[in-house]
């Protein structure tokens, strides 16, 4: 029988100052060390979730700088990372950045829970852009 294993990791929050992020890391990374011992392979990693506490460039550097790469080190560089964005991910201030037409429509779209119209609409190439300016941060940054 063929098996996937993988690792999931989500809220680390990095840029939140009442976290004690030091020994939560060290603690975590002592886990990894023992389980990846015992499975020999990792098919891949998730991070479902925030990376960051408030989506800045530096929060991202930090947690690849902190917590990924110490991970990669101990799992290999070869196993993939799979990311999906949180909403601590967002650059919130960026939100204004996109064009207030766009948000007057889809504001427009989602109160009437016309939710097949909402889909078509947001999955537009331009429209998809510009919704995702708030994840810029997130996407630029190489984990």
């Amino acid at each position: 029988m063929s098996s996937v294993a993988w690792l999931h990791l989500s809220d680390w929050h990095q840029g939140d100052p009442e976290f004690n992020r030091k020994t939560m890391r060290e603690e975590l990374l002592r886990d990894i060390r023992k389980r990846h011992k015992d499975l020999q392979r990792l098919d891949f990693i998730l991070f479902s979730g925030d990376i960051s506490h408030s989506g800045a460039k530096e929060e991202f550097e930090a947690a690849k700088r902190e917590l990924i790469d110490p991970v990669r080190e101990i799992v290999g560089r070869d196993v993939p990372i799979y990311c999906v964005p949180g909403n601590h991910d967002i650059e919130r201030k960026r939100t204004a950045d996109i064009p207030l037409a766009l948000r007057r429509q889809i504001a427009s779209i989602a109160s009437t829970e016309e939710w097949h119209r909402f889909n078509n609409t947001i999955v537009q190439p331009g429209t998809a852009a510009n919704l995702n300016i708030p994840l810029t941060n997130y996407s630029k940054t190489r984990l």
